[in-house]
């Protein structure tokens, strides 16, 4: 019965009694929505960065090098692949869906692509103006150095892209090209770039990087990269006032007397949430003049902990954002945490939620204690919830440590709240869908 059933479904695609139909029964919006259903990835397209504690979504990719979306987004490319091969009506429908997100991984790739999406269809327009996200990932630019010379002209066709994650290193001398790749995406992408992940180094040269940002009048969040020498002549004065900015790293590398210590910073008047990475010397200054600008809406900060967080980074936030409430510390390993100025704590005496971040996934029963002294003796008592963001890493914790883990949150001060990545609390062990106190 059930076969006959789809039997009778099949057919009433496209046959009836052995002759063809001029339409199909089922209408083209259901059948879209199928495919969306069948292809959909979580936040490929999302032009935000949701704080940890108000989302249960891991940390975005932009903010953690270590994780990405390019893989998930490719299992669905060939979901969507599989799509276009049934038949001619399946591939019309599905042609704008196949090119909504495109991960490139290699020159190969991207020549393809470049002759596919700049190529003008049978009505006028090219299979470029689908494209909604782009990804450059995973490619050696030093070793492969024409992919930026034919990436720039691939950009040129993309004119309703909304997302941008570009990764990867040059050659010092390059930067004329990466450059030349930043004029050509503000040309073209002005009005409709929601999201930018640059992670290039060198980046273009600062007067073009900030004319850049400065079309981009409907971003909501910049991710500037995490490479040492990033944006070395760019000071945080020379931020543009992006009225839709909600997410932005925050970088400082460039010596204090070369900043134009005259000017005063016109900040993005909705940016809540900020990453600050390579606040060389903390220039004071300049840090000082940018968040008395921009630190009243600031809610949410973040610190990629691989060198000594900087107390006076702290002192800034604590006396220019009287909002901020929540503090993510991401790191490669624990033993981070320990370093420097923020092995003494406490600071930030006015945040409620700390998140912590570590890529290292199996850590040592004595690593671990560690951590957890940290949290007894060097929290301000005005935090309430810790929050462990690595999904990996708590698993590891529950599975491995599980005693040690008890042990630990029983002697952590009352009415502080340990929390895994999804809110739910640490001391709770999950195995097999069967949750364990």
């Amino acid at each position: 019965m059930a076969s006959s059933r789809i039997r009778s479904s099949t057919m009433s695609l496209g046959w009836t009694n052995g002759r063809t139909k001029s339409s199909p029964l089922i209408p083209h919006e259901v059948w879209l929505h199928i495919f969306e259903l069948a292809t959909f990835v979580p936040g490929i397209l999302d032009p935000d960065i949701h704080d940890p504690f108000e989302s249960a979504s891991p940390l975005d990719e932009a903010l953690l090098p270590y994780r990405k979306d390019a893989l998930e987004i490719s299992q669905s490319l060939a979901t969507r692949r599989a799509l276009v091969g049934v038949c001619k009506l399946w591939r019309a429908l599905v042609s704008p869906l196949l090119y909504q997100a495109v991960v490139i991984r290699n020159v190969r790739q991207l020549e393809a692509l470049h002759g596919v999406l700049c190529s003008t269809g049978s009505h006028g327009t090219t299979l470029g103006s689908f494209v909604r996200r782009l990804d450059v990932v995973d490619i050696d630019f030093v070793m492969e150095p024409e992919v930026l010379t034919t990436l720039a002209p691939l950009v040129g066709c993309l004119s309703r892209l909304r997302v941008l994650n570009l990764q990867g290193e040059l050659h010092a001398d390059n930067r004329d090209v990466a450059t030349r790749l930043s004029e050509t995406l503000g040309a073209n992408c002005s009005s409709t770039l929601q999201k930018l992940i640059w992670d290039v180094d060198p980046p273009p040269a600062s007067a073009a990087f900030g004319a850049l940002l400065a079309r981009f009048q409907n971003l909501r969040t910049c991710v500037v990269g995490f490479h040492d020498d990033l944006a070395d002549d760019l000071c945080l004065l020379d931020f543009p006032a992006l009225p839709e900015l909600r997410f932005s790293t925050l970088v400082h590398s460039v010596l204090p007397d070369s900043c134009a210590v005259s000017r005063h910073a016109i900040a993005p008047p909705h940016l809540t949430q900020a990453l600050f990475h390579e606040i060389r010397d903390v220039s004071e200054h300049c840090v000082e003049g940018f968040l008395t600008a921009a630190g009243s809406p600031l809610t949410t900060a973040y610190f990629l902990v691989y060198a000594s967080l900087a107390s006076a980074q702290c002192e800034h936030l604590t006396r220019f954002c009287p909002r901020l409430r929540h503090v993510v510390l991401a790191m490669a390993d624990w033993g981070w945490l320990f370093q420097g100025d923020e092995a003494e704590g406490p600071y930030f005496s006015s945040i409620t939620h700390l998140g912590l971040y570590s890529s290292q996934v199996n850590a040592s029963r004595k690593m671990y204690q560690q951590v957890f002294g940290w949290l007894r003796f060097r929290l301000p008592s005005s935090v309430k919830v810790v929050r462990f963001l690595n999904p990996d890493g708590v698993a590891a914790l529950r599975r491995g440590h599980f005693g040690t883990l008890m042990a630990a949150l029983s002697v952590l001060p009352k009415g502080l709240r340990v929390e895994d990545h999804e809110g739910n609390a640490l001391g709770i062990r999950i195995t097999s869908d069967v949750v364990v106190q």
